[in-house]
């Protein structure tokens, strides 16, 4: 069934997302943000996680790297601990564009991991 192509539409973001089982390190992230598609067509902001914690009186608070946003006007790439997904803004593109653009994106990070990713989800 071919769909048609509409000019407007409601959508405002549409995602794609894949979590895996193995632990990607830094190292890896790294290695995907050095790659010249990547480093000239996005800004980088490391995506930190922040815990509270209490003891009695004291508070502590740490803060742990735990990957990166990749953003451009109208993409955004998420690298986290075991999700790997893909965003897309501001407008409508057809639905096969954008999971060819997100299959490439999946694969060039999966060429720069140690290990062969397991897909959970």
């Amino acid at each position: 069934m071919k769909y048609p192509e509409l000019s407007i539409t409601p959508i405002k973001e549409t995602i794609f997302s894949i979590s895996y089982k193995e632990i990607v390190d830094e190292d890896c992230f790294n290695k995907f943000l050095e790659l010249e598609r990547i480093k000239n067509k996005f800004n980088v902001i490391p995506a930190i996680d922040r815990k509270l914690n209490i003891e009695g009186d004291k508070l502590d608070v740490s803060s742990k790297p735990n990957g990166f946003h990749l953003k451009n006007k109208d993409h955004i790439l998420q690298l986290r601990t075991g999700s790997f997904s893909f965003h897309y803004l501001n407008g409508y593109e057809v639905f096969d564009n954008l999971l060819d653009t997100f299959i490439n994106y999946w694969e060039e990070f999966d060429k720069v991991t140690k290990d062969v990713l397991s897909i959970t989800d």
